[in-house]
């Protein structure tokens, strides 16, 4: 961000930079076979003249790089991604401590159990609702009390935080679980819980449905993202647009009006009409590029170059933007100022070799 007069945007797009390859050798060669075919003047043309601008201390992961941008800390072994998300669908004011226990959907792919989120998965609010009700009744456990506050985000509430650290489901997605599982003190009885959820889901009525239907049955669940309220600094940004729960919550807990991503740049450079700095989040590829899909990563690439790229450096050209930040990992971000856009004797490079420097 930038105190200049003017409009200063932050463009945060997490997977940017493809899939990691198996070793630093294959970097490169990796790299160009991705992106072979692919059309990118307008981000090469960004990331040739910008300034890389390292962070201190990050952390990995795509909730360090979004509570990042609002400037807050981690403070429990978790980033306490329930409470915000809980807020936002509806948990009102309650300041407990609180843990996303999100329906999934666990196949066997070698002998081993590979995690399906909730996100994949297409789960109506009778089922939501059938389902939680099955698993608070059958359980009788008032320590184990779910809330389906959205169709595919649940929670589990408690007035003391457990010694429990775990995994964010978009972390696991796509991958083996066996070393995922909740750790901590108080992991085996959390662990055992969840073996009672399965075995309660096993029996529902409403996965034989959806089995007779074809769809993933919901086999268990993902507990993930635990702890309290955080503090987030307020007027961070004058306006917050995003496809994540997670930014809108951050954002109504800053103070900060936030609104879905526009169609594409063009569109965000009409609604941003004042001076000031704005944040733009774009997460759809993080899970696609963790699990190596190639084609799904290789779409968004070449979505962000002709809808966002393409207009937003042309505002820059045009004096409508003061400066274009690009971040996709919680490490570094990509500045560029408008007088930079003259810095002729920077060669372009191509993408790929961006994409090897970054990972």
């Amino acid at each position: 961000m930038s105190g200049d007069r003017g409009q200063h945007l932050t463009l945060v797009v997490p997977g940017l930079f493809g899939p990691a390859t198996a070793s630093a050798d294959q970097r490169e060669e990796s790299a160009r076979q991705i992106c072979e075919g692919l059309s990118l003047p307008a981000l090469e043309h960004f990331l040739s003249r910008c300034t890389a601008v390292p962070c201190q201390d990050p952390e990995p992961g795509l909730a360090a790089l979004l509570f990042g941008c609002f400037g807050v800390a981690r403070e429990g072994p978790d980033w306490p991604v329930a409470a915000v998300t809980g807020r936002f669908d509806g948990a009102g004011e309650d300041a407990g401590w609180w843990l996303r226990a999100d329906p999934v959907h666990l196949r066997v792919d070698l002998g081993e159990l590979v995690l399906v989120d909730s996100d994949q998965l297409r789960i109506s609010t009778a089922e939501a609702r059938a389902l939680v009700a099955e698993l608070n009744g059958q359980l009788d456990d008032p320590g184990v009390r779910l809330e389906a506050l959205a169709d595919k985000r649940w929670y589990l509430r408690s007035a003391q935080a457990p010694r429990l650290a775990t995994h964010a489901a978009w972390e696991v997605s796509g991958s083996r679980v066996g070393e995922y599982l909740p750790m901590g003190e108080d992991a085996g009885h959390w662990r055992a819980r969840i073996n009672d959820v399965q075995m309660i889901l096993h029996a529902s009525p409403v996965n034989r449905a959806r089995e007779r239907r074809g769809e993933p049955v919901i086999n268990s669940l993902w507990l993930w993202g635990g702890g309290y309220i955080p503090r987030v600094p307020t007027a961070c940004w004058q306006g917050v647009w995003s496809d994540s729960t997670l930014v809108t919550g951050l954002a109504a807990l800053a103070g900060v009006t936030s609104d879905a991503l526009p169609e594409d740049g063009q569109a965000w450079l009409a609604l941003a009409g004042s001076a000031g700095n704005y944040l733009l989040v774009s997460s759809t590829a993080y899970v696609p590029v963790r699990c190596s899909d190639v084609e799904a990563w290789r779409n968004f690439v070449s979505t962000l170059e002709t809808r966002w790229m393409v207009p937003l450096l042309e505002g820059l050209r045009s004096g409508q933007l003061q400066s274009l930040s690009l971040r996709a990992s919680a490490d570094r971000a990509f500045i560029l100022r408008r007088g930079q856009l003259r810095h002729w004797w920077r060669r372009t490079r191509p993408f790929a070799h961006t994409m090897c420097l970054s990972r």
